[in-house]
């Protein structure tokens, strides 16, 4: 295992590894959302299908997703800031590909160049992270920091709203290519270099570590809860276009507000884990969170006999919010900190599970019919029974 930096290498650095990784990780979840206002716009200028826009999300998170243990392989062989800045490159190119398109299937090309680009971001910036801090104080970074990239599914399209209004839809990627190129210039400036040369393993040591996070139960176990709850809130967040304005008729300057309340309880839910794990433990709020995950699986069943609404659909994606953003911080830390000396490959399969499971569970969402609230409820409480159920297995010296 690597040694970890001491408080004077870590004050040398700076907001260059406090903050820096941080706008990075922000980035990289705007890319997730910040085009859904743009979806109706998209059906003017290409004549763009309801399938074509669903398939436009789902092949973004499969590239996003399916680099991630690329892109995490090259951050342990060559470094962190240089797999970085490549990726950041990509990500930018596929910001003109769109703005300069003429068609749907150059818009998802540059699309897919963004996900491609854009999936190196989160596990190349974990890895730096479990670079630099112990399990405790990367439990409570990782949760601020998942507070305040909780607020992007929401917020993202709340500003890209205004400016599909305003500017139009192309305006979305040219801001976005320009913040892109900005982080890419602090990244080479400031971002320092937290994988240590002299360890950096070859091609053998790699197929190792991937062979060790295949074989670690406590790992998938982790995973899979943070996995069934932050990816089924994002595949929530890719239907909200067609559950509330194409189904409900709201305008796509407004429908994001529907999201906000729910990303608020994100951020209430990774708050409250931050608070309980400095007072009591990552066990201790791991197991709580059993006992939440089953509340709210049998809570929301007396929904499914009420009419469909907008009202009911927030309240359900809410709570289900609230218990994503509680299990996230101390299930993100017990998986990458259960591999220590495999970061980089422990963290391109924990956002690959991520991200390739919200690519499919976006499918269903966008396919649900929110016209009665049987469906809906069936999706938020399988998703909590399935994540309460790895808690329940997760082996109790894991999570002490």
């Amino acid at each position: 295992m690597a040694q970890l930096p001491d408080e004077t290498t870590l004050k040398q650095w700076g907001w260059g590894i406090s903050v820096l990784p941080a706008l990075l990780w922000i980035l990289s979840w705007f890319a997730l959302k910040f085009v859904l206002p743009a979806f109706p716009s998209l059906v003017t200028t290409f004549g763009a299908s309801h399938h074509e826009l669903q398939l436009s999300i789902v092949a973004f998170l499969l590239c996003y997703a399916l680099t991630q243990p690329f892109w995490g392989s090259l951050s342990e062989r060559y470094g962190r800031r240089p797999i970085l800045l490549i990726a950041l490159t990509i990500c930018a190119l596929g910001s003109l590909v769109v703005v300069v398109s003429q068609s749907m299937e150059v818009y998802m090309l540059g699309r897919c160049l963004e996900g491609v680009g854009a999936g190196a971001i989160s596990p190349v910036c974990r890895a730096v992270f479990v670079d630099s801090y112990e399990r405790g104080v990367l439990a409570k970074k990782v949760a601020v920091i998942s507070s305040i990239v909780a607020l992007m599914p929401a917020v993202a399209p709340l500003l890209a709203g205004y400016m599909v209004v305003q500017l139009g839809w192309r305006s979305l990627f040219v801001f976005f290519g320009m913040v892109t190129v900005v982080l890419m210039i602090l990244t080479a400036w400031r971002l320092p270099e937290t994988s240590r040369q002299d360890e950096r393993p070859g091609i053998k040591v790699l197929l190792e570590q991937y062979a060790m996070v295949f074989k670690h139960r406590t790992f998938w176990q982790a995973t899979g809860v943070y996995a069934l709850l932050t990816g089924g809130l994002i595949a929530y967040y890719a239907a909200t276009p067609f559950w509330y304005v194409f189904h409900f008729k709201i305008s796509e300057s407004i429908f994001s507000y529907f999201s906000l309340l729910s990303a608020l309880c994100y951020v209430a839910g990774t708050f409250g884990a931050k608070h309980f794990i400095k007072i009591h433990s990552i066990g201790w709020v791991q197991r709580r969170g059993l006992l939440l995950l089953l509340g709210y699986a049998v809570a929301i069943w007396a929904l499914s006999v009420m009419p469909s609404s907008i009202a009911l659909l927030v309240l359900m994606a809410s709570g289900f919010g609230f218990l994503a953003g509680w299990m996230m911080p101390s299930a993100s830390a017990i998986a990458m900190t259960s591999l220590p000396s495999a970061a980089g490959a422990a963290s391109a399969m924990l956002t690959l599970t991520i991200f390739g499971l919200s690519s499919g569970l976006s499918w269903v969402t966008m396919k649900i019919d929110v016209s009665n609230l049987f469906a809906p409820v069936a999706y938020f409480s399988g998703l909590a029974l399935l994540a309460g159920l790895l808690n329940w297995k997760m082996r109790p010296d894991s999570i002490t």
